[in-house]
């Protein structure tokens, strides 16, 4: 890979787990291939500066699955309006088949998984720099163990929804992270609960953690 073509290409992390966060930002920095790295804790202040500064240059930002309670493939929606470009490059230790299923249907320049390699990381750069795809191999491995497993009845929409009664949010708090109507995320519950024959949202959620969605 040719270094000279970086000259002009930004790196910014995002997660909210400040250690992680700043170790990555140390690997990253020491491919020595992008003119920056930045580093941010919160999605918000990431999209105050993309709005405020409109940087014309490539930027490839490294973003954790968890971004605390926010939905990151509607994140990823939201980084692509505000800056065109941006590639993006999901960093994480997710693994649920379904949901990393979910999370192609958004498109992101990239998946890799925080148990990547040094050499891992370069070839996701480079992959992604020649205008290819990057998955980790663990990540498709995951992702291909879904095709075996017909015994998971629920659809990607209903596992993320289980994700958020998971964290303790309630069907206002998930409408709103969605941007569903409390009505809609009403009708996904009961149909979770008649299809795993469950009266309440804690047997629903054993059924979810049994089955291994959550």
């Amino acid at each position: 890979m040719n270094n000279a073509n970086f000259k002009n290409v930004s790196a910014i992390i995002l997660d909210d787990h400040k250690l992680f966060a700043d170790s990555f930002a140390k690997l990253v920095e020491f491919t020595t291939l992008f003119k920056s790295v930045n580093v941010y804790y919160n999605d918000q202040d990431l999209i105050h500066s993309l709005i405020r500064f409109r940087s014309k240059d490539p930027i490839f930002l490294f973003v954790d699955y968890y971004l605390g309670e926010k939905s990151l493939p509607l994140f990823i929606n939201d980084l692509r309006r505000v800056s065109k470009g941006i590639k993006i490059i999901v960093v994480s230790s997710l693994a649920n088949p379904y949901l990393l299923q979910d999370l192609q249907k958004y498109s992101p320049d990239g998946i890799l998984s925080k148990t990547a390699t040094a050499d891992e990381l370069f070839d996701c750069i480079h992959e992604i720099f020649s205008g290819s795809t990057f998955v980790s191999p663990s990540v498709k491995s995951i992702m291909d163990s879904a095709e075996d497993d017909a015994g998971v009845p629920f659809t990607n929409r209903e596992i993320e929804l289980l994700q958020y009664f998971a964290k303790g949010l309630s069907i206002n708090g998930a409408a709103e992270e969605l941007k569903l109507s409390k009505h809609t995320i009403a009708a996904h519950r009961r149909k979770m609960m008649l299809k795993t024959n469950t009266s309440s949202i804690t047997a629903l959620l054993a059924e979810a953690k049994r089955l291994g969605v959550i």
